[in-house]
């Protein structure tokens, strides 16, 4: 259903084609003020075109704001955003509780009550500590919204969450009038059953959502990384960690019924800047046809250097998959 580029043309031009369902810019600018341009908080590295553009070919797309909401919508799909302040922003928890209710509460409105996908752009990811570090702050949020709006564990979709330097925060959901499926990856534990250890309210996400049931559906990845089982492995070698959350895709396309060709696009997100030409290289040697978007961002883990997220589209095998190639690292760990 949807096609999944990266542009340097300016959002404005983009967002004129009647296709566009999505522009997101990663120039550091966190905002919403138009629907359908989300300026993501997050910067691109030098190299790396600087928008993302979500297009569906042959739909038609409507625009409109709902008080601070900013959705487009088709026939099929929906896309709402919204943005917290920097004071909002003080209190974490409840940004992400409002913003959260105020987007489900938006999803049930339009008919579209099915989250497919959720990205979370938050500012200082990884400040403070224990319990009180921004992000497990930010789970304690987002699940109370969950909660309190009647999901189940099973039933919480794909996302991504990401810190930048700023001080507002950007979050916004792609949504769907039909049911969708969610997956999990067989090496990993559930986001949702991780130990105490990693906060107070556990993170409430799907390590990737389908469009439909259908294998030859739309997949969204969510940000993956050097997880295994519920542990972060190979902290400070990044050409490990790499591999490793590579692996974790692979992992998760053969589970979901994927043929590795289905891969669309990757977006890319480095803790350190510096490791730039070390990480394409390694992506690009193994993933060569997967248009990439490299940028810098706090993840959410200080011990992760890298985090990948992933679309798929069509492109599923209905029989024989194709050998998956994998690092020697993650031979060793599956014998």
């Amino acid at each position: 259903m949807f096609m999944h580029r990266f542009s340097s043309q300016p959002a404005e031009t983009l967002l004129s084609d009647p296709t566009t369902f999505a522009v997101v810019t990663f120039n550091g600018c966190c905002e919403v003020s138009i629907p359908g341009l989300i300026h993501s908080g997050i910067e691109a590295l030098p190299e790396s075109e600087s928008v993302e553009v979500w297009q569906i070919p042959g739909a038609e797309v409507q625009r409109e704001q709902r008080g601070d909401c900013y959705i487009t919508k088709t026939q099929d799909v929906l896309c709402a955003a919204v943005c917290a302040s920097a004071t909002e922003c003080l209190d974490i928890k409840q940004a992400a509780y409002r913003s959260y209710m105020q987007l489900i509460d938006i999803m049930a409105e339009t008919a579209y009550p099915y989250p497919l996908r959720f990205w979370n752009y938050l500012p200082h990811i990884n400040r403070g500590a224990g319990d009180r570090e921004y992000y497990k702050v930010f789970c304690e949020g987002r699940l109370n919204a969950f909660s309190q709006s009647g999901y189940l564990n099973e039933q919480f979709p794909a996302a991504s969450a990401l810190g930048h330097g700023g001080d507002a925060a950007v979050f916004y959901v792609f949504a769907s009038k039909q049911p969708a499926k969610h997956f999990e990856n067989p090496t990993q534990e559930k986001a949702y059953h991780y130990p105490r250890q990693y906060g107070k309210s556990r993170p409430s996400f799907a390590r990737a959502t389908a469009l439909s049931p259908q294998r030859e559906s739309t997949l969204f990845i969510s940000g993956t990384a050097a997880i295994v089982g519920h542990e972060s492995i190979h902290c400070g070698a990044t050409q490990a960690q790499v591999e490793t959350t590579l692996d974790n895709i692979r992992t998760l396309l053969a589970h979901s019924g994927r043929h590795i060709s289905a891969l669309q696009s990757f977006k890319v997100y480095l803790r350190d800047a510096a490791a730039l030409t070390q990480v394409k290289n390694i992506v690009q040697s193994q993933f060569p046809k997967v248009a990439t978007l490299y940028t810098r961002a706090d993840i959410c883990r200080d011990n992760l250097l890298v985090e990948i997220e992933a679309h798929c589209e069509s492109g599923a095998s209905a029989g024989k998959q194709e050998p998956l190639i994998r690092t020697k690292t993650q031979t060793l760990r599956l014998q």
